[in-house]
């Protein structure tokens, strides 16, 4: 990944929640597609790779899902990432977040809504 990549990613991600920022706040999906996933490509998670991210992670095979875990090249985990609709508060969310990482072993969680500034 080179810096101008990630900076022009920014401001191309920016320009599109300008445009686009009621659609985005009408469901998770949209804000994954249109934020989330070019965000984690252009930091080296390739959302279509399976080898280094996988959606709807579930580590115990419950009901529950993080909505990705981004994975070592050994096979595991290092990371979940749980993603929100553009603009819900994050406040309710930690909890759910926390027990995915907890529950799976892993000591990075994050919580996104997509904004490049959070």
């Amino acid at each position: 990944m080179l810096l101008q990549d990630l900076v022009e990613t920014i401001e191309r991600l920016k320009a599109r929640l300008a445009a686009h920022n009621a659609d985005l706040r009408v469901n998770e999906t949209r804000t994954r597609m249109a934020l989330i996933d070019p965000m984690l490509a252009v930091l080296g998670w390739d959302p279509a790779d399976p080898s280094l991210v996988i959606p709807e992670y579930n580590p115990q095979g419950g009901r529950d899902r993080a909505d990705y875990a981004l994975m070592h090249p050994n096979g595991h985990p290092i990371a979940i990432l749980e993603a929100k609709k553009l603009g819900e508060s994050f406040e309710t969310h930690l909890n759910q977040m926390t027990s995915y990482a907890n529950v799976a072993g892993i000591a990075y969680a994050g919580l996104t809504d997509g904004r490049p500034e959070r």
